[in-house]
């Protein structure tokens, strides 16, 4: 691979970056490429690091300084990812700004990376940055619990209630009829935000190289914190594990701290702009009291389940919001539909919802009704409409006496043949 240390940096003068940088609180460091015989980066060598590199590698100095990194110092590694980046520094003369997690030393670092004096070499300005990559982590993982139902994995109460309020500012066009999903808003749809990952960006213009999805953690930080009180959750929650998460179901079948009137009040952008092409579902699980009296939790938390799943299976591939805003009800949002696509929806739901799986379910599992307006300026308005259409549904499957209105004795579930 490489042969004696080269000799090109013999000509450089690194006296000054002692005098300058050996007492800063900010990693720096001078490397120079090795390069095979046809020209490729095979490794690099140290020749200035100070002690704050020292602290952030924590290897000694005279295991550091002209020594080969992946040869000698961590020739156990072999993923060899810095080289790109070093190469585009110490060759091309590209200056870079660097997110990367670091497998040699176990570390997130953030790196500005730039070209310096001689071709073949680089200079870099390195700092830690896993403690903050853990508050990320945290805030997202609170963020989840803040804005995601436990029990389903779908969006709750705080989730919709925001969305609500935001409806008409971010979908207000009487014009629109698609939106795409990538242009949510971020108050609600926050899923981009939970995917930790790395990035990397040039200096100058601050161009994306290679995005990668997240942004630094300050940043995110700022974001998340923004996100979650514009969604009126409290600031103080973010100090607690619990959040505002899941509602779970209780023996009434509702969440805890919900009321039923789900379509009164008004949302804070009614009024504004000049509204927006929507479709609701409203969807009620069916005899969830007497499933959880009879069979127990686990049983009615199993038909919730269901029933969510069977929403998003039958709704796959369209532009949908889904929320879960009681112990056993749903609402699912379709901005831009038009009447005669969510009437075709709501009948395959409909379908779907027959149970042929689980004896002791209801015949229909849940209970649906739709509402749609052309120019929707309060979407809680258009909800109440749907809220209103699935008790019809149900009072119709009642008369129909595909639904029981007392609890049976307790029995051992069973499944269907």
């Amino acid at each position: 691979m490489c042969g004696a240390l080269p000799e090109s940096h013999m000509s450089l003068n690194f006296e000054a970056l002692h005098d300058c940088f050996d007492d800063m609180p900010l990693a720096i460091t001078v490397i120079e490429l090795v390069f095979d015989e046809s020209g490729q980066p095979v490794d690099w060598i140290f020749r200035y690091l100070n002690a704050e590199l020292q602290r952030i590698v924590q290897v000694p100095p005279e295991h550091l300084l002209n020594r080969y990194f992946y040869r000698d110092v961590f020739s156990q590694i072999n993923s060899k990812r810095w080289l790109d980046f070093y190469y585009r520094a110490a060759i091309l003369g590209e200056k870079l700004e660097i997110h990367e997690y670091s497998p040699e030393i176990a570390k997130y670092l953030y790196m500005k990376c730039f070209p310096w004096k001689k071709r073949g070499f680089c200079a870099l300005v390195i700092s830690e940055e896993t403690r903050e990559r853990q508050l990320q982590y945290r805030l997202d993982h609170l963020v989840h619990l803040a804005h995601y139902d436990a029990t389903t994995n779908v969006q709750n109460r705080n989730s919709y209630e925001s969305f609500c309020a935001h409806f008409a500012e971010c979908y207000g066009s009487a014009s629109l009829q698609i939106f795409p999903e990538s242009d949510y808003c971020e108050l609600w749809d926050l899923s981009a935000m939970l995917e930790p990952s790395n990035s990397l960006k040039t200096l100058s213009g601050n161009n994306a190289l290679q995005p990668r999805g997240a942004a630094p953690a300050a940043q995110v930080a700022s974001e998340v914190s923004a996100a979650v009180a514009r969604a009126g959750v409290p600031e103080r929650a973010l100090a607690k594990s619990g959040g505002g998460g899941a509602q779970s179901a209780d023996s009434s079948g509702r969440g805890a701290g919900f009321k039923r009137g789900v379509g009164t009040g008004r949302g804070a952008g009614a009024g504004r702009g000049a509204g927006a092409t929507v479709g609701v579902f409203f969807v009620d699980v069916n005899e969830l009291k007497r499933i959880n009296d009879t069979f127990g939790h686990e049983s009615g938390t199993f038909l919730i389940r269901i029933v969510s799943d069977k929403i998003k299976e039958q709704l796959s591939g369209y532009n949908f919001q889904l929320f879960r805003v009681g112990g056993d009800e749903f609402v699912v949002i379709l901005p831009g539909i038009s009447p005669e696509l969510l009437a075709q929806l709501e009948q395959r739901l409909k379908a779907c919802l027959v149970n042929t799986e689980v004896l002791h379910f209801p015949q229909v599992l849940a209970a649906v009704g739709s509402a749609w307006h052309q120019s929707a300026q309060d979407l809680k308005d258009v909800v109440a409409q749907a809220d209103a259409k699935m008790y019809e549904h149900k009072r119709a499957l009642k008369a129909q006496g595909k639904l029981k209105s007392a609890a049976p004795r307790k029995v051992k579930p069973q499944a269907l043949a």
